[in-house]
């Protein structure tokens, strides 16, 4: 399971970690899970929401026994940090997909350009070869699905909200990605930035289902699985990739189609491509990925 405790350093660590995962979440494309397991913590994490079931419920009358078995010292620190990281930085992620996109896939392209080979490297060829290919084809499946439009329903935000934290905890898929498909990720920004708690209730409360139904299975598969597991999304994560790409024509009619260059996607999407800032944002998500798991690995 992990420490019960967290002492302040540990606690500053964590939270570190739940900010930097709460801004990944915010950009479709990126999974808070990638950064939870380049950080060391996905296993724990993983075991922890696992922990959680309906006989949770009756050690709610045991409030030590309760915080222990479900490691909630871990959890709440990981929390915090991600609430902060959501609703601190929601409107400037917000605001700049807006204005500069091209910047902003740069550095999250570079982030998971550098997290897919760093997981790579720690999976057996064998692994890889039998697993990643068929992630990468699911992958491309997924990114590829058309954007449906279920704005402005609440049930389908608790649907949404069951989806959204069953990719959240996998690395390399994006729990806002599977919002911005249902055509909701406009609606639940907004909710953060405008604190509409009815919207942000209905959402949480998916989520807590989704952790009940999907994290004791994701923890017994990978108790088993784990090699091929992770080379599978490995390839998932690689399709994310066509998705991250930052220069892309808001016109065509596939991802796949959307793909140019920095000169044609000036002149298809009226914007500037920023192409030297973009570049080098990719190139300081690079550092800042190995930064994070030169000094925050366990």
């Amino acid at each position: 399971m992990g420490k019960s405790d967290v002492d302040a350093v540990g606690f500053v660590g964590l939270a570190l970690r739940g900010l930097a995962m709460g801004i990944a979440e915010l950009v479709p494309g990126v999974s808070g899970g990638t950064i939870a397991f380049m950080t060391g913590i996905y296993l724990q994490l993983v075991r922890t929401l696992a922990s959680f079931e309906f006989a949770s419920i009756q050690m709610l009358g045991r409030p030590k026994q309760f915080w222990l078995h479900h490691n909630l010292a871990f959890l709440f620190s990981l929390g915090l940090g991600m609430a902060i990281g959501i609703i601190a930085f929601a409107q400037v992620i917000g605001y700049s997909l807006e204005h500069f996109p091209p910047v902003i896939w740069a550095f999250f392209f570079g982030v998971i350009t550098t997290s897919i080979l760093h997981m790579a490297r720690q999976r057996s060829n064998r692994a890889l070869l039998r697993f990643a290919l068929p992630g990468l084809v699911l992958g491309l499946g997924f990114v590829a699905l058309p954007v449906a439009d279920f704005s402005g329903s609440l049930p389908m935000i608790l649907v949404a909200g069951a989806l959204a934290i069953c990719a959240w905890i996998l690395p390399g898929i994006s729990g806002s990605f599977v919002l911005l498909l249902l055509g909701l990720y406009d609606d639940i920004i907004l909710a953060i930035t405008d604190r509409d708690l009815q919207v942000i209730a209905t959402l949480a409360c998916g989520c807590g289902l989704g952790i009940l139904f999907f994290a004791r299975s994701l923890a017994w598969v990978l108790e088993r699985y784990a090699d091929q597991l992770l080379a599978f999304l490995i390839g998932f994560m690689a399709s994310a990739l066509i998705k991250l790409w930052p220069w892309q024509d808001p016109n065509a009619d596939s991802i796949f189609a959307a793909i140019v260059s920095p000169t044609t996607y000036t002149s298809v999407s009226g914007h500037i491509a920023y192409t030297e800032i973009a570049v080098l944002a990719g190139l300081l998500g690079v550092l800042a990925l190995w930064l994070m798991t030169k000094y925050t690995n366990d």
